[in-house]
């Protein structure tokens, strides 16, 4: 599941991942996402990632499709979850994608607004 979260910001997309992903959580969240692009230019987002599951193959090719497309729409990403290969992925893909990312603790929710903010 992915679901739009309050956002303090109008160039920040805030939001909620759990579950098994499919791609109707995409084409939610595709509209909103792009409008935002097409306002802000770069934007920045905000994960909270909890609980998730292996996605869907059609989630997969939708994400795929996504990231290709807005690979340069993103200034900053912040991405809030507790397990360990979460970061690590993270660490490893940073470097290939031009937005600065940060890992944040579950705790650390505040500061990973405030630093998308700030």
């Amino acid at each position: 599941m992915i679901a739009l979260l309050p956002s303090p910001k109008e160039n920040l997309i805030a939001l909620k991942i759990s579950g098994t992903l499919t791609k109707a959580d995409y084409d939610r969240i595709k509209p909103t996402l792009e409008t935002r692009i097409r306002q802000f230019g770069k934007i920045k987002l905000y994960a909270e990632i909890e609980h998730l599951g292996l996605p869907t193959l059609p989630a997969i090719w939708e994400d795929l499709k996504m990231d290709i497309k807005h690979y340069n729409d993103f200034s900053h990403v912040a991405i809030i979850g507790e397990p360990e290969w979460l970061a690590a992925i993270t660490k490893l893909v940073s470097p290939l994608v031009p937005a600065e990312i940060r890992v944040f603790k579950s705790e650390e929710r505040n500061d990973a607004l405030n630093w998308l903010v700030g």
